[in-house]
């Protein structure tokens, strides 16, 4: 028999689970500017918004989708200079935050806490949907490892929410209670 608790954590993984469905962003009059796309504006080789700060950011960034053309346009491996994705950590003046090229999605997590908010009170808070690997991939001193490091000695991390296997994102293959 399930819990009250297990219940309300069900009913919660099932609304978020549908915001994919609902969720619109739109832009009218001036506030368009702030809605971008198309092949020329890269999220990872082309910011559109490269002075920016935000007080919120959400993403559900492409899981296992390679960014190798991206990393080309970007000047391949050792040709990245963006301040994005090479950062001053730890004493390193040259801390690497680029990944594997076969998997951008934790790249997508950097751009966003690039675009942070430090000199406020409140800062700054990202939402952002992975699959599991972003937690183990990469090797130690790499991207992926990097990135972890850096948000856990910065203290940005305030959770991690597991979604359970059988959660689907389509409404029709979602599990429901009797």
């Amino acid at each position: 028999m399930a819990s009250k608790d297990d219940s309300f954590k069900d009913f919660v993984l099932d609304q978020l689970s549908e915001l994919d469905d609902v969720l619109l962003l739109k832009g009218e009059g001036e506030a368009a500017d702030n809605v971008v796309g198309g092949p020329e504006h890269s999220t990872l080789s082309n910011d559109a918004f490269p002075s920016r700060e935000f007080d919120f950011m959400l993403s559900n960034p492409p899981y296992g989708k390679s960014w190798k053309s991206d990393l080309e346009r970007m000047g391949g491996k050792d040709g990245i200079n963006d301040p994005r994705f090479i950062i001053e950590h730890a004493g390193d003046p040259e801390y690497s935050l680029i990944t594997r090229s076969s998997d951008g999605q934790m790249l997508f997590l950097a751009n966003m806490l690039s675009k942070m908010k430090h000199g406020t009170p409140l800062g700054s808070r990202i939402a952002e949907v992975h699959n599991g690997s972003s937690l183990f991939t990469g090797d130690a001193g790499q991207g992926e490892s990097n990135i972890r490091r850096w948000i856990i000695e910065k203290d940005w991390l305030e959770a991690i929410v597991a979604r359970r296997s059988t959660c689907s994102s389509t409404p029709a293959s979602r599990p429901t209670s009797a």
